[in-house]
């Protein structure tokens, strides 16, 4: 036993040597520590800046209102520029969600709160484009909705071959009376009644709920000898919706008269001229438009192109450069596949040297977003790859850019250039 023990624990010089630097280094590890604080001399932080900066953040943090106290405070600020939250009687009348008065607002009902927020976004040149777009004013109600979806008016801007003729009473000059005794933004009080169309005031279209636009052009097709010889013939009057069709076909009572008087020719009306009809007012001349070169005149003289539609082509066509080809007509807002295939026969494309080319290679930021086809996100792409890599080479190089498929750049690549 005494062996074993004697084997296991008698070291040799050596071995006793290592065993003694073990122990030294071991020792010097724990008094380390201690001792080490003597030798080296932290220098201090100030730290009272950044403390007090912290202080002010977290201030800041307890002080931010919520969603709701933000509300609140916005409507306060808002009463003291004048909006003072008043007991109005509530009426129901036709209205344009675009034109909303704050007063209007709460004389149909609507909170004080619902109120401002409509006046507010149409001060922020906000629009609305469709009925359902109410439902999108935060905390406007499904029942608000109901209520008053029936009597929202919009003055359409879409296609019509009646539109140039209503905005200049289908004289050809502007018809001035208007503005002087029927006020666009005047109001009327929907009352429902049968009519007849050919003996149909002013006053009486805006009281079945019709827009200032499809109240006045109706009047003016029959004050220019017109006459309506069936119900459906209302539809084709500029401002007239399929809406307001609906509401009204059964209430449309066309006297036999008047369609007599239509149907008598020149020599039993002692050589009077026979009213003309829709197709007749409707026929223009055919001509041809080149599509990069047609001045707002020019697009007018196409059926179902009047003065909106014209200013809206030429100014999309300022935005874009040019168009490379007639469909991108259909690109311009409210013009549909409907009215283009009505005026594609009548479009040229005999100036494609007319378009205008942005040089990616010089062009700010800012210009390219103001491009149609370009968002914000593209641009800023753009340039980030110039400033990086260098001047671009090729226009094909813009399609490795995240975002720029193949689609996209076939569409874009006409109006960009690399010198």
């Amino acid at each position: 036993m005494k062996k074993i023990i004697k084997e296991y624990f008698t070291f040799s010089k050596r071995e006793r040597n290592g065993i003694l630097v073990l122990l030294i280094l071991i020792g010097v590890t724990l008094i380390l520590p201690y001792v080490f604080p003597y030798f080296i001399h932290a220098e201090s932080m100030e730290t009272s800046e950044f403390q007090a900066e912290v202080e002010r953040f977290r201030a800041a943090a307890v002080a931010q209102p919520s969603k709701k106290e933000y509300n609140n405070r916005q409507w306060e600020k808002e009463d003291k520029e004048g909006f003072l939250e008043e007991e109005y009687v509530t009426e129901e009348f036709a209205f344009n969600p675009n034109e909303l008065t704050y007063e209007q607002g709460r004389r149909l009902g609507l909170s004080h709160k619902i109120a401002l927020r409509i006046t507010n976004y149409l001060k922020a040149d906000g629009q609305f484009k469709k009925k359902e777009d109410l439902k999108k004013i935060y905390d406007f109600s499904d029942e608000d909705y109901k209520r008053l979806a029936p009597f929202a008016i919009f003055e359409e801007e879409t296609g019509n071959s009646f539109e140039n003729e209503s905005e200049e009473g289908f004289t050809g000059k502007k018809d001035n009376k208007w503005k002087d005794k029927e006020p666009s933004r005047a109001t009327f009080e929907v009352k429902l009644f049968p009519f007849d169309p050919n003996e149909l005031t002013y006053e009486e279209g805006r009281q079945l709920g019709l827009s200032h636009q499809a109240a006045k052009a109706l009047v003016g097709f029959v004050k220019k000898g017109m006459v309506f010889r069936k119900k459906e013939d209302i539809k084709k009057v500029y401002g007239f919706t399929d809406d307001d069709y609906n509401r009204l076909e059964g209430l449309i009572q066309i006297d036999e008269e008047s369609e007599s008087i239509a149907s008598k020719d020149s020599e039993s009306a002692g050589k009077r001229e026979r009213p003309k009809t829709f197709q007749q007012f409707e026929e223009k001349e055919p001509l041809l438009i080149d599509i990069n070169t047609a001045t707002v005149e020019d697009w007018k003289k196409l059926k179902g192109i009047g003065p909106s539609f014209s200013n809206r082509i030429v100014k999309y066509r300022d935005l874009l450069g040019g168009f490379t080809k007639p469909e991108q007509l259909k690109e311009v807002y409210g013009l549909d596949a409907i009215l283009y295939v009505e005026i594609m026969n009548f479009l040229t494309n005999d100036s494609p040297d007319q378009i205008k080319t942005l040089n990616v290679n010089i062009v700010d930021e800012l210009t390219l977003k103001r491009h149609p086809y370009i968002s914000e996100k593209l641009a800023k792409a753009i340039v980030k790859k110039r400033i990086k890599k260098g001047d671009y080479q090729e226009i094909s190089e813009l399609q490795k850019i995240g975002g720029m498929d193949d689609a996209l750049f076939h569409k874009l690549s006409p109006y960009l250039s690399v010198r």
